[in-house]
Parts: structure tokens; C-alpha cells; sequence
């Protein structure tokens, strides 16, 4: 199967995710990454498809939380490239943004950058 019948299957089974999370600071429901790769990793290795993801640029800069505390920004450019088991593939470009008081502010912004793509990719 090529990327295209791949992804078509997934789409076929894939199931609704819905917004079961909850940011209680400012009051809106979400689907969390792991809500996603929850429900698309099963369907993913049945395709035999997988993700390779490549931080085509990162800009960060520091911020001050309404406590006071120093926060790191992220934002990342990141293409993440989808192959099928004979080699086929497609790439999607998404943005992300994380702020975290440590060292997750990448690492957030990466998980939302594929959450986005996959959302986009598999019309969720």
C-alpha cells in the first residue's frame, strides 16, 4: 500500500477524539497529544505507516508569568514526513508553540506542532 491508500484506510477507521480535557485557568475543553496518539497508533502500525518529524527552525524567548516567574516560548517550524511500507510518502509543515517554567518549552511546542499536522493530515 502507498502513503495515500495508507492514510485513506486510517481515515476509513479512525474514530472521533473528543475534547474530554479540561484548562481549568482559562476555562476551554481539548484533545490532549496522548488523546491522539492514543487512538492513531493502533491504526499507524496496521498501515504500517510512521512519522519522522525535522524542526526546520526554532525562535525562543524569555517571558515573565503574571507570577513573576520566568517562563521560556518556543515556537518551532516542524515538517513531519509520513511513510508507508513501500517507501511512499508526504510531508506536512505545522507551527507550535510551548511555554514551560523549565525545560519542556520545545518539547511542548513540538507535541502541539504534531498534533496540529495529524489533525490536519487525518481530517479529525
Amino acid at each position: 500500500m502507498d502513503i495515500y491508500q495508507s492514510i485513506s484506510k486510517i481515515m476509513e477507521e479512525i474514530t472521533p477524539i473528543s475534547k474530554d480535557r479540561e484548562n481549568k485557568e482559562f476555562h476551554f475543553k481539548y484533545r490532549g497529544i496522548e488523546d491522539v496518539m492514543n487512538t492513531l497508533h493502533p491504526l499507524l502500525a496496521k498501515y504500517k505507516v510512521f512519522v519522522v518529524p525535522e524542526v526546520l527552525e526554532q525562535t525562543r524567548e524569555e517571558r515573565t508569568s503574571k507570577n513573576g516567574a520566568r517562563m521560556m516560548l518556543s515556537i518551532c517550524k516542524v515538517r513531519f514526513t509520513l511513510y508507508a511500507e513501500d517507501g511512499s510518502f508526504i510531508q506536512a509543515t505545522t507551527l507550535g508553540e510551548g511555554m514551560d517554567v523549565s525545560d519542556k518549552s520545545t518539547n511542548k511546542s513540538m507535541a502541539i506542532a504534531m498534533k496540529y499536522a495529524l489533525f490536519q493530515i487525518f481530517c479529525i
